[in-house]
């Protein structure tokens, strides 16, 4: 067990869990995720985890309902096309952000009820002090091309790693949620 993996574990969790903007990602993720992922997870774990499809499926109606009450907010009538594009960009646009959260989300949870030596944090400026004092620029990576030098770095959505052993593996985990961002990444995996 832990201690350091599940505090932080917890503190992803909290973060999700307190954040009073109504509007943000996160707390869409536990308006209408969250309560179906944890009784789900609490009864049958390993299908869950691999399933959270389900729990976001029972907040299916509820986002449509935040979708078209967004294209109103806009002044847009019901059944014009602007007033469809409205919602299904609002549907676009939120709903893959917060696939990327959740799934972070319930990998961390999955972790902390496991106390797994491992720990999820997303990738932010704010997590890389905990994954071992590590910075921005630990993450790049450098390549020739001919004679000219290239670095960049690489980004991800989540860190994984094990905050008790500095030589352990850290994992940077990329959720991808459309075609064209996975489309993305082949040009540059072939890059490197």
């Amino acid at each position: 067990m832990s201690t350091s993996a599940t505090k932080l574990n917890q503190r992803y969790i909290s973060g999700m869990e307190s954040d009073a903007d109504a509007d943000s990602v996160l707390s869409r993720v536990r308006s209408l995720w969250w309560e179906s992922f944890t009784k789900r997870y609490k009864s049958n774990p390993s299908e869950t985890i691999d399933a959270l499809d389900l729990a976001m499926n029972d907040g299916r109606v509820r986002l449509h309902e935040m979708s078209n009450a967004y294209a109103s907010s806009r002044g847009f009538k019901k059944n014009t096309p602007k007033y469809t594009q409205r919602v299904n960009q609002f549907l676009k646009s939120n709903t893959g952000k917060m696939f990327e959260r959740f799934v972070g989300l319930a990998l961390a949870y999955a972790l902390r009820q496991a106390n797994a030596p491992n720990c999820i944090l997303p990738f932010k400026a704010e997590s890389l002090p905990f994954c071992h004092n590590a910075k921005r620029d630990s993450f790049s990576v450098s390549v020739n091309l001919g004679n000219r030098p290239l670095t960049t770095a690489i980004d991800a959505d989540l860190l994984a790693f094990n905050p008790d052993s500095k030589d352990a593996d850290i994992y940077m985990i990329s959720i991808k949620s459309t075609l064209k961002d996975r489309f993305h990444n082949v040009p540059f995996s072939n890059l490197l």
